[in-house]
């Protein structure tokens, strides 16, 4: 076995000769471990005809492998005391589980099962797609979601950045076995693959562990990632009688790893990021136009956006919106204040410390780091970023990408879009 790339880092890495990466942060004074293997794909993979397929296949994840049944393998679970998950993403696939640190090889051993030799039982297959098509009905009486969902659907449109998670109702009756297998096998490849962990354990061993379940596992052709996406802005709004009217307003932003990633994060927690921003204290405490505020940026590998949700009463939707493009035409007009920035770094590095200390954030935050970025940072390198972030690189980061103007819009409720924008 090769010595581990980065040695002395506090994230050692190491790469099987079939490309599959190994990523670690030993922590000191904890008892769990905390395993997940991270597959590079996700919506963004799937045609339109097989949209959704990778939450039905994270939802048949732990339902039986070839030598297990679902009652064994939940079983085999339980007698370690091991929790674990699976989920798809955008562009991420992850299969996750936490136990004791003590219990490496053995979990090691029961996720690389899972991931490698998965049943695709049609009878839990079904139970997967009554679920799914639940999900898709649940989300029309939950408008908060749906909106951020449109928003990010007409925001990429035309683009796998924009497709939707769960699919639709027509794609999700029609998935087969042989459509979730034939998925499986294209994107769960060991070249395609980041292992990574965090907790107690001894990087050494778990080098050997995943070698011993994973070096046979062949690697093959990884799919090249969409071209990235154009922009133009949108509207798009469902009518219907309600009592509420939902709003999601989208302006761009940036990939992960872009030079000015961090100012993007500050800039959107100065916008709605917490009870002092600027949109929680113009929309919701001076004016009393929403019951909800606040701004959420959103990076994927190749394109970001920050996106903006206010929950109103249809009668103050026309004014909640003015007053949402009002304060980004001021950013980019004025910038930010000093005490504004150093209020918004303390309470984003609150945030990176405080989950810091939190096994499985940790051990997605390497694995995700290692993928858009093939390295991961220190808290050190982390700290040092948000702090060089200045007032006028945020001034310039807006006008850059045009906050105000060069916008998309989404609305759930009775107003139309001139009764909104007009």
């Amino acid at each position: 076995m090769t010595v581990a790339e980065q040695a002395g880092s506090p994230f050692p890495t190491h790469t099987l000769a079939n490309g599959l990466r190994i990523v670690a942060q030993p922590m000191q004074g904890v008892e769990s471990l905390a395993i997940g293997f991270c597959v590079a794909t996700g919506s963004r993979d799937e045609s339109s005809s097989e949209a959704g397929v990778s939450h039905f296949i994270d939802g048949l994840a732990y339902q039986g492998t070839a030598r297990r049944d679902v009652r064994e393998l939940t079983e085999a679970f339980e007698d370690l005391g091991a929790r674990h998950d699976a989920s798809a993403g955008t562009e991420l696939f992850w299969y996750t589980a936490q136990a004791l640190g003590r219990h490496l090889d053995s979990i090691v051993n029961l996720m690389s099962e899972v991931v490698r030799e998965p049943r695709f039982d049609p009878a839990e297959a079904e139970k997967v797609r009554d679920r799914q098509l639940q999900e898709l009905a649940a989300l029309e009486d939950e408008p908060m979601q749906k909106v951020l969902e449109v928003l990010q659907r007409e925001f990429f449109y035309g683009h796998p950045y924009g497709q939707s998670g769960l699919g639709t109702e027509e794609t999700v009756r029609a998935l087969s076995p042989g459509i979730l297998r034939n998925f499986w096998q294209a994107t769960h490849l060991p070249n395609n693959t980041i292992v990574s962990a965090a907790g107690k354990m001894n990087f050494d061993d778990f080098v050997r562990a995943v070698e011993a379940t994973c070096g046979d596992w062949k690697p093959g052709t990884v799919e090249r990632l969409p071209a990235p996406p154009s922009y133009a802005p949108r509207v798009s709004v469902i009518q219907r009688e309600s009592n509420q009217q939902h709003i999601g307003l989208g302006t761009q932003g940036v990939p992960v790893g872009h030079p000015d990633y961090y100012a993007v994060a500050l800039m959107g927690t100065i916008l709605g990021g917490s009870m002092s921003s600027r949109l929680f204290t113009e929309v919701r405490e001076k004016r009393g136009l929403a019951y909800g505020i606040g701004a959420y940026p959103l990076s994927l590998r190749d394109a970001g956006m920050i996106r903006i949700y206010a929950g109103t009463v249809p009668p103050k939707s026309h004014e909640t919106v003015a007053v949402i493009l009002n304060e980004l035409r001021k950013l980019e007009a004025e910038g930010v204040l000093e005490d504004e920035l150093v209020r918004a770094k303390t309470v984003f590095k609150s945030r990176i410390i405080m989950a810091g200390e939190n096994t499985r954030v940790r051990r997605s935050a390497i694995g995700a780091s290692l993928w858009y970025e093939n390295r991961v940072r220190t808290l050190d390198e982390i700290r040092a970023l948000i702090e060089a972030v200045t007032t006028g690189q945020i001034q310039q980061v807006a006008q850059r990408l045009q906050i105000s103007s060069q916008f998309t819009l989404a609305a759930i409720g009775p107003r139309s879009a001139e009764e909104l924008l007009g």
